[in-house]
Order: structure tokens, then C-alpha cells, then sequence
């Protein structure tokens, strides 16, 4: 005990441990000890009849609040402590202070040490004092939580490695809006003085909630400006301006401010960016550092929202993760049986007929059964329930008041909306129904019930329903949610939505059964009724349940998981819950999937274009020997994101150069840029370690151009190919890596297939190799599982040539003027896989029989191998014999 306290205890005579524990570890922490002196000990007051009665602690000063503290001592509650004389004399002057406004808090001893009633004791406490006596609180700043702290470590590395823009996920009541703040501040105490930041919001009542927020942050004396419908304060002289977005992008006003005008820009709620008035912000400011917020993007638009902020996902938290780590409460769910039969609703395939499910859903017996829920599970606890349309919400209270619980609709629209918000947020009701009103932004934390009394048709919707309950409050460990559910479509989403994980269940076959285990976690207790179960059962077993809308909502949530990739049938099986068959009854095919989508991929993506072995040793050359300043390569020529150059000879160039690099990428030599979104040039391991085999080819091979600024070079694509094969022929080592780099590039292994599989020729034509490769059906095969743009012939002529390139380094074939002489036969094992259930064994036989293609075996692998490449094969008439054999991997 410091001597301050011990002097304040001695001059007011406090000995009882219970007060000295509630000064000690209530009050001073709360105010500090600097402002001790403000709480009077044994205050004395008059009562009515002119008696003195004292208060065992208060506020109470000159033209402010009062405050009263009762503690109630060790003994007080003992049997035959106090007589019942004293106990009413106690009353009396309890009331006494409630007739002379006084706010009083009454507490007992063994509240103030039970560890499980300090935190409310406490909470309550500096509630009381934040509301009646604010100026008794010091100025501390806010510290950033745990989430808080990891995404503003995330932003800080995003900004470090130059980006300037990025999405933050968080759930709501993590303090997102917050943590803008926090690194708004610090982000522009780094910038020119007169630097500004801007917040935009699509909802008022976000925007007065992000003003007191950031007022906290910054402190007092920041200036604020605000620009909505009714006023325009401060617009140009603030150091934040708060906006709503349909006031900021009006021509009239968006005219007002310079591109540059703010460095730092924050987007609440970001999943309305889809919306063309978000785009025109986009497009029309340049800040330093543009933050997007939002705590639910699973959406049909997520498409758009990631392309806008560069697929820059910067942090991202579940409510999961939030409940584990403490920062929001538990959840108890159940899922109600409704009884209403939703197939006679009217649906267009996305979404209910409104008017249609208000007219089904808007009834005595389903209102008055709601009612009687809310008594069972809730009973009486402040709530919030979701209705139907205003009219429905309206009936929900006439019917919650006229049973005596004080309850009020509230919508958007209405004129006094934020006077009931605020009525509700003060406890003036024990429930509120609405349509979209508290759907996002409402902070109200001491919500303990949830009525979803509608049917909830996105994860996006259900997400910020769900929210609006997990705020953290005195007292508060729990909410309570009612979900009235039907065999209304996606109703056995829920699932999936509420579970952290699912996992698939799977036969002896490995085949998946239809059965899928939900992981909930620790902190939510999840309960349906029989009925529930069997409806969504059921649905999990019908096809029909998956609309296209929720097929192409998957799509984005999986793309979003790889960071913006384009999502491959391979990664729908790995990543989602439906089946791939769902998606071919809907969209006839993967490939159509995506091209409805607009998804499908650049074909030079994987078949690089306009790329020679000469472009491929010269960026080795340069990143490895030599130095890039001043090449092709140089920093200024590559735009592997991003927009190109305004000047047109610059940017001939760099989309150029992109087409050589994408080459680079696909061999496994360079870093993917286009997954980290990135215009760095990295080696990727293999790269080095290719490089590093490479070195005396590199050091002496001719890369000289014909003239600044191009990519032709000196020397013809031939001299490359010649001179690579002869560098292998005397490495054994690097021979035996670059076969490994050119098995591993899918177009390449493509090509051998169509040559000894499908061609089966010694001579190929060119125009006929052009015409057919990309109609190959393996190839095919691999162009729909991925998602690629079919090339047009005149692609083909750009894309092919690459690919008999690499076969003519490796020995395989010779390129003529207008033919392609295969000479060599190459094995590996990919080529030898009939089924894809060989053994080990079986792919051992056959490379034996390729070994030796023209010696008669008999073996009963020889009907495989003929069925590989040709009735010839086995025979003096194949086209190859041993000595053409070339092995490129060991198996």
C-alpha cells in the first residue's frame, strides 16, 4: 500500500477490509490515484425528517453528478447481523438518496471477492463513472487487443513491401473501426503535416459511431469534418473527413477535393464496393494507403471486391477465432422446427418472393409460437429479431408488448430510427424487431438473444445477424440464438456456416459418402430439433439444393482461401463441401462454369507465347551474372500486376517482357508473381539451383539483341536449342535437372504425349502440329480442369513453338523449316499411365518393354504398351529402336 492510500484510509477513518478493497481495487484503477481526493468517505446528507445519514463513499461536487457508493460489510449478511430495524433504517436512506437524485451502487463483500463477480463489480463501476462523472476518467489511451495488434503488424508489413491497399477481415465487435484509427493515426504523424485521412461508410449511424471512435484514438483537439446529406462541416479543413459514400461521389462534391487530396482512405463495410458509386472512389482518389474493412465478404461480389483492392487480403479473423481468443462471447444456437412448407413460396432461384414469404410467414399462430420461444430460451433478456418486411416487424411488437414485454420495430428510413436506437441501447426496451437495421455497423453489446425469424439465404446475411450478439458486456458470457428454420433452400448451409471445420465422410473406397462431420469448436453449442435434422439431411442429398448463385458464391470463397487464384476443379474437390457434379448439372462443364464466371484463364498463362530459350538464358543471364539496371529486365519494364505505362513504347515493351517472365514461372525458375501479386523478379530454389548448373552456358552463350528496347535477338531460336543440347550432352548433372524442370512444366509433358500417343509420327507437320495440339484431348482435359482460355490457331502459332524448343535442347527432335523430325523416343513415367491405377510393379515392366521398343516380350503388359503407342509397338516396324531411347526420369 502506498503511502497516498494509507493517509487517505487514516483521515477518513476507513478500517473495514471490505472498503479499503473497494477503494483499493476498484476505484483507483478506474480514475487513478491523483483523483482519490474526488471520492468523499462517510459523506454526510440531510434526509427529510432533518435527520444527518452519512454515504460510505461518493462523488458529489458542485454542479455535477452525484454518485453513491454502499458497501456492505463482512458481516452484514450474517445470520442476525443486523436487525430488521436497521435493515428498513437502511432502506429509508437508500430511498432518501434516490428523492435528492442521487445514482447509487450498492455492493456487497463477497462481490467484491468473488473472482467470478469482480470483472461486473467492476465494469459496473466504471460505466457509472464513465456515464454520470466522465471527467473523473483519465485520459488513457486505448490499447490495441490481441487481433488488433496482429493486423496492424500485417499492415505494417503489406505497406513495408510496397503495397498500397488491402482488405482487413475482421468480426464484428473486434474493433475494426478501431483499429483503422490506430493506424491511421500513425501512418500520417509520418506524412506531411497537412496530411488527411477520409473514412467512408454507406450507413449514418456508422458514421456518428466512427466519429466517437476515432475521437478516442486521436484524442480531443483532432479536427473532424463530416459529409452526409444534411451537413458539410469542416469538408476541407479536418484532419479526418467521415463520409457517406452517395454524398461523397456526387459529382458536386466529389469535384471538391484533389485525387491526392487524402493520403490515407478507409472503406467500412467494405462488401458494398461492388456498387458503382464505391468504384467511382476508386478510381477517382489516389491515396498513399487505402484500408477496406469488413467482417463479412462471403458474397456473390466478393469477385469485385478482391480485384479492387488487388486480391490484397491483408488479415483476416473468423468469429471463431475471435471466440476463442476471448474477444466475443459464446454461442448458444438452436434451430428451430417452423412449421411453414416453403416450397409453396414463390422463389426466382436466388431468393424468396418478399411479399410471397411475408404473406406465409406473417401469421398469428408463427408470431404467437415465436413468442412463446423467446419466453423458453430467452426470457425476457434484451434481443434482437429479424423480420420478414416492416410489417412484420411491427405485428412482432404489438404482439411482445400486449404480452408485457416492452418491445419497439426499428428500420431504416424511419425519422426517428436513431432516437429509438439510442432508446434501446439505454435499456428503454427489452427487444427490437427489424428488417435490416442492425444487420451491420449498430454497436449494442449487451444484446443477449438472437431471433432469426426469416429465412437466411447467404453466409454473408447470417454473419451479420449473428454479430449483433457477440459483443462483449458486463455480465454478458453468452447469446442466445433462435433460428426458425423450414425446408426453405440453403437452410442446411447453417451448418456449415456456424462450424469452424467440416470433414468429409469417406468409404473404404475413399469415395465420399454424403455424410459431413461440422466441428463447432469449444464455445458453440449448437442444437437442432429431429425435424431440423431431417431437413437438412435431405437437402444434403438433393442436387437441387445448390442454386447457381451458391455454386458461384463457393467459387469466390475458395478463390479468396488461395489468395486470388484462379480456382481448378482439383482445388473445388481439396477446398469445398460440393460435390464437383453439381457444378456440371448446372453449367453443363467446369470450363462453361468459368467462362460464365469470366474466370477463365489467360492461355498464356500456362502455354507462354512469343518466347524463345535465347529470352530464357539472357533473364538468367541478367539475374544471376550480370545486373538488371539497364537490361530488359531493368525494374521499369516489368508489370507482372498493376496497370502498364501511358507511354506506348514502354509498354509494348513490358507486356512483352510479362509474356517472357509468365515463361519463367511456369518452368518452376522464378517466384509465381501472379499469385503474390508482386513485379519482383525472385529465383525460385530450383531457379538457383539451375543457375548455378548452368553458369559456364550462361557466361559464354550469345545473348546480344539487335537493338535497344527489343526482344530479337542476334541469334535465331536454333543456335539456343543447339547450343543447350550440346552443354547437356557433357553435364550429366545439369542434364538430369533440366529433364526435371521440363517434366514439370504441364504444357511441355503435354506436347511429348501428343507426339508418341496420339501423333505417333516421325514427321509432324507444323501447320498440322498448330492446328490440332490444342484439340488434343489431353491436353482438352487439362485446359477444363483448369480453366484455360482455348488458344485460336493464330494463338497456337505463338504458344507451340516454345514447346518444340525445349524438345529440340533435350535431342528430341529436329525443327526444319516447316516440319518436325522426332528422333528420339522419351520415356518417363506419366507417359506410361494407361488407367491411373498401375502398380509400381506394372510401371516397371513397361519402362522395361520401352527400353527395348522393337523386341518381341511376351508379356502381359504388351497389350498396354500397344495401347499406349500403336499396334507397331513391339515390332521392327515401330518407329524408334533402343539406341532412340532417352530416359528423362528414373522410376
Amino acid at each position: 500500500m502506498n503511502s497516498e492510500l494509507k493517509k487517505y484510509f487514516d483521515e477518513n477513518g476507513i478500517t473495514q477490509q471490505s472498503e479499503k478493497l473497494f477503494v483499493e481495487e476498484f476505484v483507483i484503477p478506474i480514475i487513478g490515484n491523483d483523483k482519490l481526493k474526488f471520492l468523499k468517505a462517510q459523506e454526510p446528507f440531510i434526509d427529510q425528517s432533518g435527520k444527518q445519514r452519512r454515504i460510505d463513499f461518493a462523488f458529489h461536487d458542485e454542479g455535477l453528478n452525484k454518485i453513491a457508493f454502499e458497501i456492505d460489510g463482512e458481516s452484514y449478511h450474517a445470520e442476525g447481523a443486523i436487525s430488521s430495524e436497521e435493515f428498513d433504517d437502511s432502506l429509508f436512506r437508500q430511498n432518501e438518496l434516490i428523492i435528492n437524485n442521487w445514482y447509487i451502487l450498492r455492493f456487497s463483500y463477497t462481490q467484491l471477492q468473488d473472482s467470478t463477480k469482480r470483472n461486473y463489480v467492476f465494469e459496473t463501476i466504471r460505466n457509472a463513472i464513465e456515464k454520470y462523472r466522465p471527467d473523473l476518467l483519465p485520459s488513457v489511451p486505448i490499447k490495441a487487443n490481441g487481433i488488433q495488434k496482429q493486423a496492424l503488424k500485417n499492415i505494417d508489413f503489406s505497406r513495408s513491401i510496397g503495397k498500397r491497399k488491402g482488405i482487413i477481415i475482421m468480426p464484428t465487435g473486434t474493433g475494426k473501426t478501431y483499429l483503422s484509427a490506430m493506424d491511421m493515426k500513425r501512418f500520417l504523424s509520418e506524412q506531411d503535416p497537412e496530411s488527411r485521412g477520409l473514412f467512408v461508410v454507406h450507413n449514418l449511424e456508422i458514421l456518428r459511431q466512427a466519429m466517437k471512435a476515432y475521437s478516442k484514438i486521436w484524442g480531443g483537439d483532432v479536427l473532424l469534418g463530416k459529409l452526409d446529406g444534411k451537413e458539410k462541416d469542416n469538408i476541407k479543413s479536418s484532419k479526418i473527413l467521415f463520409a457517406s459514400k452517395d454524398s461523397l461521389v456526387s459529382s458536386k462534391n466529389i469535384s471538391l477535393f484533389e485525387p491526392n487530396e487524402f493520403s490515407y482512405i478507409v472503406i467500412d463495410e467494405v462488401h458494398h464496393s461492388q456498387a458503382k458509386s464505391y468504384k467511382k472512389i476508386f478510381e477517382y482518389f489516389n491515396p498513399k494507403f487505402m484500408l477496406g474493412m469488413t467482417a463479412t465478404p462471403d458474397r456473390n461480389d466478393r469477385k469485385d471486391i478482391m480485384e479492387l483492392f488487388d486480391y490484397q487480403k491483408i488479415a483476416e479473423f473468423t468469429f471463431h477465432d475471435a471466440i476463442d481468443a476471448g474477444f466475443l462471447v459464446d454461442i448458444e444456437y438452436h434451430g428451430l422446427t417452423d412449421d411453414i412448407d416453403y416450397s409453396k413460396i414463390k422463389f426466382n432461384g436466388n431468393k424468396y418472393d418478399v411479399q410471397d414469404l411475408d404473406r406465409v410467414l406473417n401469421i398469428q399462430s408463427r408470431n404467437r409460437a415465436i413468442l412463446e420461444k423467446y419466453k423458453k430460451y430467452i426470457n425476457g433478456d434484451k434481443a434482437i429479431g429479424f423480420c420478414v418486411s416492416i410489417d412484420h416487424a411491427n405485428r412482432m411488437t404489438q404482439l411482445f408488448n400486449d404480452n408485457g414485454i416492452r418491445a419497439v420495430s426499428i428500420n431504416s428510413g424511419e425519422p426517428d430510427a436513431t432516437r429509438l436506437i439510442e432508446d434501446f441501447r439505454n435499456n428503454e426496451y427489452n427487444i427490437a424487431f427489424t428488417v435490416d437495421m442492425f444487420n451491420e455497423g449498430v454497436d449494442i453489446p449487451n444484446v443477449r438473444g438472437l431471433l432469426f425469424l426469416r429465412p437466411t439465404e447467404s453466409k454473408n446475411v447470417f454473419t451479420q445477424q449473428l454479430g449483433r450478439g457477440l459483443r462483449l458486456a458486463t455480465g454478458k458470457e453468452k447469446v442466445i440464438v433462435l433460428d426458425f428454420i423450414g425446408n426453405y433452400h440453403k437452410a442446411n448451409k447453417i451448418r456449415e456456416w456456424l462450424s469452424k471445420s467440416a470433414s468429409k465422410a469417406k468409404n473404404e473406397d475413399g469415395q465420399f459418402t454424403g455424410k459431413v462431420f461440422y466441428d463447432y469448436g469449444d464455445h458453440i453449442n449448437v442444437n437442432f430439433d429431429d425435424r431440423v435434422e431431417q431437413i437438412m439431411t435431405q437437402q444434403d442429398l438433393n442436387a437441387t439444393t445448390y442454386t447457381k448463385e451458391d455454386l458461384k458464391e463457393e467459387y469466390y470463397s475458395i478463390k479468396d482461401k488461395l489468395s486470388g487464384k484462379r480456382v481448378n476443379i482439383e482445388d473445388w474437390k481439396s477446398e469445398s463441401l460440393i460435390p464437383i457434379s453439381f457444378v456440371n448439372r448446372h453449367f453443363g462443364s467446369w470450363h462453361q462454369f468459368l467462362n460464365e464466371l469470366n474466370e477463365l484463364t489467360e492461355s498464356s498463362y500456362h502455354y507462354p507465347q512469343g518466347t524463345s530459350l535465347g529470352h530464357i538464358m539472357y533473364i538468367l543471364h541478367h539475374l544471376s551474372i550480370s545486373k538488371r539496371e539497364g537490361s530488359l529486365i531493368d525494374e521499369k519494364y516489368i508489370r507482372m500486376t498493376g496497370d502498364l505505362s501511358k507511354d506506348r513504347r514502354t509498354s509494348t515493351l513490358q507486356r512483352q517482357s510479362k509474356y517472357k517472365i509468365q515463361a519463367l514461372m511456369e518452368l518452376g525458375l522464378l517466384e509465381d508473381a501472379r499469385k503474390i501479386k508482386s513485379n519482383d523478379l525472385i529465383l525460385t530454389n530450383t531457379g538457383k539451383d539451375l543457375v548455378g548448373e548452368f553458369k559456364p552456358l550462361l557466361q559464354k552463350i550469345n545473348i546480344n539483341l539487335t537493338e535497344p528496347l527489343s526482344w530479337r535477338m542476334q541469334k535465331n531460336e536454333s543456335y539456343f536449342n543447339n547450343e543447350i543440347a550440346k552443354f547437356l550432352d557433357n553435364n550429366s548433372n545439369a542434364k538430369k535437372l533440366w529433364f526435371s524442370i521440363l517434366l514439370n512444366f504441364d504444357a511441355f509433358e503435354q506436347l511429348l504425349h501428343v507426339f508418341y500417343r496420339e501423333l505417333q509420327t516421325e514427321i509432324i507437320s507444323k501447320n498440322n502440329l498448330y492446328k490440332n495440339f490444342f484439340q488434343s484431348p489431353y491436353v482438352l482435359s487439362f485446359i477444363e480442369s483448369n480453366g484455360i482460355e482455348i488458344p485460336s490457331l493464330e494463338g497456337s502459332r505463338r504458344r507451340v513453338p516454345f514447346l518444340n524448343n525445349l524438345a529440340e535442347s533435350i535431342g528430341i527432335l529436329e525443327i526444319k523449316h516447316s516440319e518436325l523430325v522426332l528422333n528420339k523416343f522419351a520415356v518417363y513415367k506419366k507417359l506410361l499411365i494407361l488407367n491411373g491405377n498401375e502398380t509400381k510393379q506394372e510401371l516397371s515392366k513397361r519402362k522395361k518393354l520401352a527400353e527395348a521398343p522393337r523386341s518381341f516380350n511376351i508379356s502381359e503388359e504388351l497389350e498396354n504398351m500397344k495401347e499406349l503407342f500403336g499396334p507397331k509397338f513391339g515390332t521392327d516396324n515401330f518407329l524408334f529402336t533402343k539406341d532412340d531411347v532417352l530416359v528423362l526420369e528414373e522410376f
